[in-house]
């Protein structure tokens, strides 16, 4: 890649806490890694910076050095499972500093910088809806929106969806369902946000994949391992795996490519 080319930005994003954000974004980083892309994994949930510990690493330094101008994207990345370059984030609130939007722009700036060093950039936004995650959202050529059935995480879904549509002006928005009991149901799932953003907010959902409830799972996030480290037969591991080959397909390969803008 060209030295000044801006690598595709996919934004990971909850619906609410706890439907499995950053297990999504870890686990399609190293599937995305492992199919040959060079992937760079940022951290940029300030309520719950779970990556680098997910990944069972230990980071020094953390966004927070970039956001306040004390270190370079290149001095916060380090080495993470498969091969991806991790950009760890910093637990609690950011400082007033952190927090402007200066710095955010300097955070993206940054990533928009790496395309001679990486293949993909993946954002794990956290369920924050808030100005900063906007601005990261704004930035992303795609946003993965993950949830589960229940029926409170569908109704922040679509708040989330509504809040997008409103802040982008070209939202590329995929739904990831997480804790399916079966596929009959993630389609009537899709199909009820899809119909209902199409109708009221005049937004296309497409559904980027869905895993089905599995053990596994918790035992890998237990030993602060990706599920293809710790059951790479299993069927979350292959639903994973799915996802993360789509997304390879509509960044990179597909007809519905990203751009690679120099």
């Amino acid at each position: 890649a060209s030295p000044h080319a801006r690598p595709p930005i996919i934004a990971v994003a909850g619906a609410k806490g706890g439907v499995g954000a950053t297990t999504v974004a870890v686990n399609v980083a190293v599937s995305l890694a492992s199919m040959g892309l060079r992937v760079a994994l940022v951290d940029v949930d300030f309520c719950r910076a779970d990556v680098a510990l997910y990944c069972g690493v230990s980071a020094r330094h953390t966004t927070s050095d970039l956001l306040t101008g004390r270190l370079e994207i290149h001095e916060i990345l380090v080495a993470g499972p498969a091969g991806i370059q991790l950009a760890a984030g910093a637990w609690a609130s950011p400082s007033a500093i952190e927090a402007r939007p200066a710095a955010q722009h300097r955070l993206i700036d940054q990533l928009q910088r790496l395309g001679g060093h990486v293949d993909i950039v993946l954002l794990d936004v956290g369920c924050d809806i808030g100005a900063a995650a906007q601005q990261y959202w704004q930035a992303a050529d795609r946003i993965l929106l993950v949830t589960t059935p229940h029926n409170v995480a569908i109704m922040d879904a679509y708040a989330a969806i509504k809040v997008a549509g409103t802040q982008c002006a070209h939202p590329q928005i995929e739904i990831i369902f997480n804790q399916l009991p079966d596929d009959e149901e993630v389609l009537a799932l899709h199909h009820r946000i899809d119909l209902s953003s199409q109708r009221f907010l005049g937004i296309e959902v497409a559904l980027a994949g869905a895993i089905l409830t599995d053990g596994k799972i918790t035992e890998a996030l237990r030993k602060r391992i990706p599920i293809s480290a710790h059951a790479p037969d299993c069927l979350a591991a292959s639903r994973l795996e799915e996802i993360a080959q789509h997304l390879h397909a509509v960044t990179c390969t597909g007809p519905g490519a990203l751009p690679r803008a120099a």
